[in-house]
């Protein structure tokens, strides 16, 4: 095997690795400083985590393959792209009729207002507490269809006929009217740059022309860039709404929590850029503090439903079980160190809570592993079922410094669990060949 293609095959490894090597050198030399910030626990920890989640990849992309491969014409073609156009009929109405109750509701759509529109949004919420309205049960089950919709739009985007492209189109428009600027929410629009990375990585990954290739990679930096942009913009706006900004913050915020806007590696920029990469850091970071906090803290175990918002609620609400939540190292890190739920931990402790921290390595071991072979089918036989869900574990482990974002969110609880039963059933008829 050549070296390049060894590059391609290890690829998502590199980016990862780099990616949660970046944000631990931000969370220690970056503007935001945390009283008794435990970082050498932190370093080993995590770095325990790097290895064995190489070790899970590296066995992952080495697997034994399925032989069978088949040819991506006829009936195969056909229903791949059946499925994928009813995702997009189905995204677009979804995302349509939420701008229409958006704007009915008095909602405004603007840049400009998405600070105030976070706030309204967010007014009375009481975190870990499930909505029960027809709407946000509906998102949930849409949620699977919508990213089909985003993830195979993107890569089958040549072979689908102008009125699907147009619609494809539109749900990213859509969630940029309704989710960034009508409730001034930046998740969506940070998953939504997650899957364009991804999807466009793959395929400029498969590609043998390099000119092709070069064009698709400037114009995904240059998205990415934008999107970027944007999301730093939001958070300023979020933070001007409150009337914060970089004089002030450090009045506001966490007393464990100092904003360095003179000593940084930032403090060469014009303030306003300045206090957006700030906020950015500690966006990275805070996560990494929450587990340093949880670290030292004893195990109370949350019997496997403690580690998701998602089972929790579903537990309680459908089951009669008691309100785990209290027993989560989060819950209990706000009580005896005052970094609240209001806070990020990492994914590491909530996690942790249902199988301990030596647990959860070995889990991301497991995660590394199916990573790795979704990537595998992914690149090398266009597999489409592991392309979705290759690209929604991504979003997960892009949010590892953050939170358990992958199963917190219903939607994307949802998603995970039902493409998991479809990924081990399914998944080895859909090998196809790169001619």
């Amino acid at each position: 095997m050549s070296f390049a293609r060894v590059s391609i095959v290890y690829r998502p490894l590199y980016y990862f690795t780099a990616y949660i090597v970046f944000t631990l050198f931000l969370a220690i030399f970056g503007p935001v400083e945390y009283r008794n910030f435990d970082i050498l626990v932190v370093l080993i920890y995590i770095s325990a985590f790097l290895v064995l989640f190489a070790l899970g990849y590296f066995m992952g992309v080495n697997s034994k393959q399925n032989t069978c491969i088949y040819k991506l014409e006829g009936d195969k073609l056909k229903r791949i792209l059946t499925i994928l156009k009813w995702c997009i009929v189905i995204g677009f109405g979804f995302k349509f009729s939420e701008l229409i109750l958006l704007l009915l509701g008095g909602g405004n759509i603007s840049l400009e207002g998405a600070g105030d529109a976070y706030k309204a949004t967010y007014e009375g919420y009481e975190r870990g507490q499930g909505d029960k309205s027809a709407s946000f049960i509906l998102s949930i089950f849409i949620s699977l269809p919508l990213y089909v919709a985003m993830i195979l739009g993107i890569y089958y985007f040549d072979r689908l006929n102008f009125r699907y492209k147009t619609m494809l189109i539109m749900i990213f428009v859509l969630f940029l009217l309704v989710n960034a600027f009508g409730q001034g929410k930046q998740k969506q629009l940070g998953d939504i740059g997650i899957i364009i990375f991804t999807v466009l990585s793959l395929k400029t990954a498969r590609m043998s022309d390099s000119r092709q290739k070069k064009r698709v990679k400037s114009w995904m930096l240059g998205v990415l860039f934008a999107g970027f942009s944007l999301l730093l913009y939001i958070w300023v706006l979020r933070y001007a709404s409150n009337n914060v900004d970089l004089s002030n913050i450090n009045d506001v915020i966490h007393p464990s929590v100092y904003f360095n806007s003179t000593d940084s590696i930032f403090s060469f920029l014009p303030e306003g850029m300045q206090f957006s990469l700030t906020v950015f850091s500690f966006y990275l970071t805070q996560g990494y503090y929450g587990l340093s906090l949880a670290l030292n803290m004893d195990f109370v175990w949350t019997y496997f439903i403690g580690g998701s918002y998602t089972t929790m609620a579903l537990a309680n609400q459908v089951f009669g079980a008691p309100l785990l939540l209290v027993d989560t190292y989060p819950y209990r890190a706000g009580l005896e160190f005052g970094w609240g739920m209001d806070k990020w931990h990492s994914v590491f402790p909530w996690l942790a809570s249902d199988m301990t921290f030596p647990g959860v390595l070995v889990f991301f071991a497991i995660f590394a592993y199916v990573y790795g072979v979704a990537w595998i089918e992914s690149y090398r036989f266009s597999n489409p079922i592991s392309i979705v869900l290759l690209s929604v574990m991504t979003i997960g482990l892009v949010y590892v410094p953050a939170n358990n974002q992958l199963f917190h969110n219903p939607g994307a609880f949802f998603t995970i669990f039902v493409l998991m039963i479809i990924w081990i059933t399914k998944r080895k008829k859909y090998n196809f060949s790169s001619s």
